[in-house]
């Protein structure tokens, strides 16, 4: 991208929020690709971005694979750290991070991004071929300090295998954390189950493409998500996103999942389902055994955690609710 439309997209940005005030600030997202094969141009960007008072608060993050963070770069993030933040993905263990990544995890700057960045979150890519892995993957990094969020690949052709070897992988994630007194447990067990009991009429959309969060090509060009850009897509699909309201939920909507328990906590990838079968609302059912797994041993595990409190203390008002439901939904799902 060239200087001049970075820059004028940085402006625009923060001009049109505060006018707006529809937000309370702007994140800037360098994605790839790999964003740091243009270093410069990100630190460019930025030190033009802080040269001067802004009209709203702002951040910038490099989504990264980590490779070319050698000690110049590091030096530069480091010295900006409470102005920008390095986001790197880690697949977890090794053998599943090359498979996913081509490299080892003992290449990357693990430790650095969590030194200087204690809040950020690692980024593990769950595939099929590291699917065996992914309980062992996230427990060695959890056990570490290191805050992760996983999620399951888009574009994957999710089996009854693999159905049946995520369950195996969430009951050992499940009995692990179950066992331990002490230490952290990992976020994701905790995850607030309340979207399961809202009873609006429309599904929830899972992401803010195309409302809250956009992005531009190179050419500055403006699209929903990166998965529409022509990079991403291998098309031009500017024709097909031609007149889609992107704040109205109902275009998001899959009928085929009115009735189902759980679809206010499944994710999907709009730019996948408009460019696999042709309408943003349209989900990969494939995946939908794997979420209800996920969604289920989250629902069980905090079932059984607030049961193990209620029988050493009194909950509060707050667990009580939490429990009652807990309960609830693991009656729902194995019905």
């Amino acid at each position: 991208m060239p200087f001049e439309t970075a820059c004028r997209i940085v402006e625009a940005e923060l001009y049109e929020t505060a006018h707006a005030g529809r937000y309370d600030g702007v994140d800037f997202h360098f994605l790839g690709g790999e964003p740091l094969l243009h270093f410069d141009l990100i630190r460019d960007l930025c030190e033009w971005t802080w040269s001067e008072a802004r009209p709203c608060p702002y951040r910038f993050y490099v989504i990264t694979n980590g490779t070319l963070l050698d000690a110049s770069r590091r030096s530069w993030f480091e010295s900006h750290a409470g102005r920008i933040t390095v986001d790197v993905s880690v697949d977890g263990v090794d053998g599943m991070h090359r498979t996913n990544r081509g490299c080892s995890v003992h290449e990357l700057p693990v430790e650095w991004v969590h030194r200087c960045w204690p809040g950020s979150r690692f980024k593990m890519t769950v595939s099929r071929q590291t699917l065996s892995g992914f309980a062992e993957g996230v427990i060695s990094l959890v056990d570490r300090g290191y805050d992760v969020t996983a999620s399951l690949a888009v574009g994957e052709r999710w089996t009854d295998a693999d159905v049946a070897e995520y369950t195996r992988q969430w009951e050992r994630l499940s009995s692990y954390y179950r066992s331990i007194a002490d230490g952290p447990i990992w976020r994701q067990l905790l995850k607030s189950i309340d979207p399961l009991f809202d009873n609006s009429c429309v599904q929830d959309k899972c992401c803010g493409s195309g409302d809250s969060a956009v992005t531009y090509d190179v050419d500055g060009e403006r699209y929903p998500c990166v998965i529409f850009t022509p990079l991403v897509s291998g098309q031009d699909m500017r024709g097909m996103l031609r007149g889609i309201r992107f704040d109205d939920p109902a275009v998001f909507a899959d009928p085929a999942c009115a009735g189902c328990f759980i679809r206010n906590m499944c994710k999907t990838c709009y730019g996948f389902n408009l460019r696999e079968r042709g309408s943003l609302a349209e989900r990969d059912k494939s995946v939908c055994g794997m979420f209800r797994v996920e969604i289920g041993a989250i629902c069980s595990f905090q079932r059984d955690l607030l049961r193990s409190f209620a029988r050493v203390r009194n909950l509060s008002d707050a667990e009580a609710q939490r429990l009652q439901r807990a309960e609830a939904a693991c009656e729902a799902l194995n019905r």
